[in-house]
């Protein structure tokens, strides 16, 4: 079974299953501390998991294999990503879907990765939700706001969510 699994992400994590990130000049990822110890244990349970990542500022997508673990770095605009909803990386992320063809698509967060896992195959997609968004839009700006708006795009187009907290 082929999972995906598309989350912001540090490529140190995966230094033990994929060396050659080691040895390499390898973009950092995006951070991601929530889901670390989640991908280890798919990893370790020896399931084929593909990781996506975004890293600001790539010209092109990156990609490293070893065993059951595949890593992509996919480039995410430094500027004006929210104003068109995170439109070529949503591209690129479902780029990469199709060439892979999981059966399982993980979507971390309601914004950019949940949108291209949706558009992809709302069918084969899981998305956790890390946050509430009115909550969060209580105690942000008025930036937040497109945010705000997508997760609740997301959570209306979704079958299948899962909630890290329920406040």
């Amino acid at each position: 079974m082929k999972t995906a699994f598309l989350s912001p992400f540090s490529s140190s994590v995966l230094y033990e299953y994929i060396p050659q990130l080691k040895a390499q000049n390898v973009p950092a990822g995006m951070g991601g501390s929530a889901v670390f110890e989640l991908v280890k244990g798919l990893i370790e349970s020896g399931i084929e998991i593909y990781i996506l990542t975004l890293h600001p500022g790539l010209k092109e997508i990156k990609e490293y294999h070893s065993n059951n673990v595949h890593y992509y770095i996919i480039p995410r605009r430094l500027n004006g990503s929210i104003r068109d909803l995170w439109r070529s990386e949503q591209r690129l992320i479902k780029d990469v879907l199709n060439k892979i063809k999981p059966d399982i698509v993980h979507a971390n967060w309601t914004y950019e990765y949940a949108l291209a896992a949706l558009d992809y195959d709302i069918d084969k997609t899981i998305i956790t939700v890390h946050d509430i968004p009115i909550k969060v839009l209580k105690y942000s700006s008025i930036y937040y706001f497109p945010l705000f708006l997508t997760s609740y795009y997301v959570y209306s187009k979704s079958k299948t969510m899962v909630f890290v907290s329920n406040r």
